[in-house]
């Protein structure tokens, strides 16, 4: 049973953001987004763009996820970007590598995230549109469609807003206090 350890993401996680960020992509949207724009997708961009994010100051949470010190997977959550932003919170992204699904890591991304940005109430997220893993996911979380629609930037494809209308109880309900940016 392969060890994770999840932490506040660091300037330092870039180029691990970047590599696992498109490899997640292309293995979770082969065949549901033009081929030619998954090839086309940059881990240098997307490592700037994660540096860019940990640099600036945000009431948004990034959290990564390690096994033997390489970087397997991230998630990040604060206020909503939607208008209106209600509800006032959303889960911006959640990406495991393919070789980690099955561990129970995305569930303990999935609650550390929301505890670290202090969500213990409604929260959205975007979910692609074909996306059957991550929406199954979603619901054993608590998630539903509510009918908001979007089409993807650069491709089109569809993204549905999915809500989670209170706080769960259970093995995901927000019990611990999150990571300090030391973890």
């Amino acid at each position: 049973m392969t060890a994770y350890d999840v932490r506040s993401a660091r300037l330092e996680d870039a180029d691990g953001f970047g590599r696992v960020h498109i490899q997640v992509w292309r293995e979770a949207y082969a065949g549901l987004m033009p081929a030619d724009f998954l090839a086309g997708l940059s881990p240098e961009r997307s490592s700037a763009w994660f540096a860019q994010r940990c640099e600036e100051p945000s009431d948004a949470v990034t959290l990564v996820a390690t096994a033997d010190g390489e970087l397997v997977g991230f998630a990040g959550a604060g206020p909503s970007r939607d208008e209106p932003a209600e509800p006032a919170h959303e889960l911006y992204f959640i990406n495991i590598l393919a070789a980690h699904h099955g561990t129970g890591l995305a569930d303990r991304l999935f609650t550390d995230t929301l505890a670290a940005a202090g969500i213990d109430g409604p929260v959205s997220l975007w979910v692609l549109r074909g996306n059957d893993r991550a929406c199954a996911f979603y619901t054993r979380h608590g998630f539903a469609p509510d009918g908001r629609e979007k089409p993807h930037p650069g491709t089109g494809t569809i993204e549905e807003r999915w809500v989670r209308p209170g706080p769960r109880t259970g093995h995901d309900a927000v019990t611990k206090a999150p990571p300090t940016a030391g973890d």
